[in-house]
């Protein structure tokens, strides 16, 4: 994630490790943002519990694609399929309790819906260099929770589903 006139520290990295393999050749990623997050400017929690939409702080790109990025870099493209879908959702993305809280969905080809939430702590800070490495910090992590295969019900490890 990245301001106007930020450093380049705030552009969102992909999680270390290696790629995730799909088994297809192309990943077409649909990510969605609550409609005050759609913006460019960013957005910070008011002490009345609104937002407040900071005019002069600007993403550097939209968030959506940001992450579309992120999770593109984070899977490796390598199959015989043509491609595969990855639908995410970011349901809620807000400070909360002292900290900041994201809730995200995703699902594969259109299949089982996955719901995590995410924290990361905080001391009640809301100011727009807290806002944007909590931002950061949980998209990453929401990023990494995709990219992780699941345990089948025998143990044994998995790559994210996409059909044939």
């Amino acid at each position: 994630l990245c301001r106007v006139a930020a450093t380049p520290d705030h552009l969102l990295a992909a999680p270390p490790g290696e790629p995730v393999p799909l088994g297809c050749r192309a990943l077409d990623v649909r990510a969605r943002f609550p409609e005050y997050l759609a913006r460019t400017e960013l957005v910070l929690p008011a002490a009345d519990g609104t937002f407040r939409v900071e005019e002069l702080d600007r993403w550097a790109e939209p968030l959506e694609d940001q992450l579309v990025r992120l999770l593109r870099t984070r899977f490796s493209g390598v199959g015989d399929r043509a491609g595969c879908l990855l639908e995410v959702d970011v349901i809620e993305l807000a400070p909360s309790g002292g900290g900041w809280n994201l809730i995200g969905e995703w699902s594969w080809e259109g299949g089982v819906r996955h719901r995590r939430s995410f924290s990361r702590p905080g001391n009640g800070e809301v100011s727009d260099t807290a806002a944007v490495a909590a931002y950061r910090d949980l998209l990453v992590q929401l990023t990494g929770a995709i990219g992780r295969p699941e345990a089948s019900e025998k143990g044994e490890r998995r790559r994210p589903p996409c059909p044939a």
